[in-house]
């Protein structure tokens, strides 16, 4: 009788390596409008400065990782996805200057979760209008949970979460969401074509490109303490060029609907961090409206990974 040889388990530490790392991005995101915040508590950092250090800092990891692992392959361009990589620095560009705008005027709570919140919704309103794409009816369920928490989070009299600028701060939120949003199609229109460290480096490194001009306009700012530096740099290294490493290599053992569910401990990160701070909190309504908010991700995350697997 011809013996099976049995199947092979899993290594545990291959199984759990995905979520920890995913988990370990998401994480870290969360921590970047909290050190913005705490560097402008500094010196009088402007958003534009801000966005700029973030993505300069962020190109040398990114760089010696790509190269080490592509080599010359990196920096490759097709002539016909030029004008693609160039919007897609833009809109790298424009969402680090929406959001670290949206944190000085509504705080690090207010406009992560707008910010986070609103890119899945308005990830399907362009690919519906652009791409002719259906949206899923899960994601149409999550609208129903998402717009009644924005208009719980940003609907309060008077003011919300201690700022008093905050309807300014949600409508620069909502900016960067509709960035991160364009960002997000323009990446699926040419993903086939390039590895994600790939279009990550060529994006960052091409809005940096574009930013430099608009912050030497607006006046760069250039800290004189070296905390201020200090945490700048944290911002390039840890919650942008890790974050995304840890992201990258964490998909390759996760599923998608791992991948959505974990990126909501950026804004609960973001949120338990700004209230140990900075003292941010959103009152009973607030709380309500983010509750509503993680949930829609949630289930527009779930949504997404059923229509893909269809």
């Amino acid at each position: 009788m011809k013996k099976t040889v049995p199947a092979a388990r899993p290594d545990e530490g291959q199984r759990l390596r995905g979520p920890l790392y995913l988990a370990a991005g998401a994480l870290l995101w969360g921590t970047a409008g909290v050190a913005s915040k705490a560097a402008t508590g500094i010196e009088p950092l402007s958003a534009i400065s801000i966005a700029f250090y973030r993505l300069l800092f962020c190109l040398p990891l990114l760089l010696l990782f790509g190269w080490m692992r592509y080599g010359s392959l990196l920096l490759q361009v097709q002539r016909a996805h030029r004008l693609s990589i160039l919007l897609l620095a833009l809109t790298a560009g424009l969402y680090q200057i929406f959001y670290f705008a949206a944190v000085r005027e509504a705080g690090v709570t207010l406009a992560t979760l707008v910010s986070l919140g609103g890119a899945p919704f308005l990830v399907a309103l362009l690919a519906a209008v652009f791409l002719k794409e259906r949206p899923h009816p899960a994601l149409l369920g999550a609208l129903l949970l998402a717009v009644p928490g924005a208009l719980l989070l940003v609907g309060l009299p008077g003011e919300v979460a201690g700022y008093s600028n905050s309807i300014m701060g949600v409508f620069l939120a909502v900016c960067a969401a509709f960035s991160y949003a364009a960002f997000a199609l323009l990446s699926r229109k040419i993903a086939s074509f390039y590895n994600p460290v790939q279009l990550v480096l060529l994006a960052f490194g091409g809005a940096a490109l574009l930013i430099l001009p608009l912050a030497l306009f607006d006046g760069l700012s250039v800290p004189g303490k070296p905390e201020a530096w200090a945490l700048l740099m944290y911002i390039g290294l840890l919650p942008t060029a890790a974050a995304y490493l840890f992201f990258f290599s964490g998909m390759k053992h996760a599923t998608a609907t791992l991948a959505g569910l974990l990126t909501v401990l950026e804004p609960l990160a973001a949120a338990i961090l700004a209230w140990l701070l900075f003292g941010e909190r959103l009152g009973p309504a607030g709380m309500l409206g983010a509750a509503l908010i993680l949930a829609a991700l949630v289930i527009s995350s779930l949504g997404r990974d059923r229509s893909r697997t269809a």
